[in-house]
């Protein structure tokens, strides 16, 4: 979480993100800071914003996007 934090402190994000662990409230409050930080418009809005959460994609798909 403290290298979110400093991204988003210094404008700067990687191109992915992988937020795994036992910790829900956690892993859902650094996507929710990430998608208001990075996206201008919410993020079911966007083109460019893809979301896969556990078993409930493929690997194809997430390679294509």
């Amino acid at each position: 979480m403290q290298t979110i934090l400093k991204h988003i402190k210094n404008r700067e994000f990687s191109n992915i993100y992988l937020l795994y662990g036992e910790e829900d409230y956690n892993i859902r409050k650094c996507r929710q800071m990430l998608t208001d930080n990075i996206l201008n418009e919410p993020a079911e809005g966007n083109m460019n914003y893809h979301r896969f959460d556990g078993n409930s994609y493929n690997i194809s798909d997430l390679i294509e996007q």
